[in-house]
């Protein structure tokens, strides 16, 4: 499996057969376009147009955006219930975790979560080899709260997404510095374009993505 960071909250996973699954698309006017990529499966963690530009991709791959397990081609997905705030889903709504396996590889992207892990999400989230995490802040967890969710999931590798960059349009948002000067374990950057996931440290270590 390897995979390539697009910028913002998506990300794409690439079998070893080829096929592609794309996590969290975003609408151009994000600031973030993307090829135009015919993946195998599209997984949407929640409606927000920073999360649902299915639009932008080749027509074709199956859109997944609801709980449960569902097999795409390679990619066995499972979605999981989280909210978009710290009042469930008061203020923003649901929001989906999704679970990946492919190649032998766990990836979960935990799209625009906005709470500390409850039980059930800390369970559904064991033996997961990366952990797609936002930082950013303002509509999700932040930088400090991102750095205890990795604590706790104790994944071989955890990535963060989400936050503010110089093309992006959400200003608002945290940037990468605030997350990298917290995290006190071993770090890692990965190049652009499509990468395989390094050797593992023995404890989590955190990929910076480029895109």
């Amino acid at each position: 499996m390897e995979l390539q960071y697009f910028g913002h909250a998506c990300v794409a996973l690439r079998a070893a057969s080829g096929q592609l699954l794309m996590m969290d698309p975003p609408e151009a006017q994000y600031g973030y376009p993307l090829p135009p990529l015919r993946p195998t499966a599209v997984t949407v963690s929640h409606s927000h147009q920073d999360h649902s530009g299915v639009g932008a991709l080749a027509p074709g791959g199956q859109v997944v955006q609801e709980l449960g397990s569902v097999q795409v081609g390679d990619f066995q997905i499972v979605g999981a219930l989280a909210f978009h705030d710290g009042q469930h889903g008061a203020q923003r709504g649901e929001v989906r975790v999704y679970k990946v396996a492919v190649d032998g590889v766990t990836v979960a992207h935990l799209g625009d979560l906005g709470h500390p892990l409850t039980p059930e999400l800390r369970s559904f989230l064991t033996c997961v080899d990366l952990l797609l995490t936002p930082v950013g802040g303002v509509f999700t967890i932040g930088a400090a709260q991102a750095v205890q969710v990795i604590r706790e999931v104790r994944p071989r590798f955890a990535a963060p997404i989400h936050y503010r960059t110089e093309q992006g349009s959400l200003q608002q948002l945290g940037d990468l510095p605030e997350f990298i000067a917290l995290w006190k374990g071993p770090k890692q950057r990965l190049g652009s374009g499509w990468q395989a996931l390094p050797a593992a440290e023995g404890e989590t270590s955190v990929l910076e993505l480029s895109f």
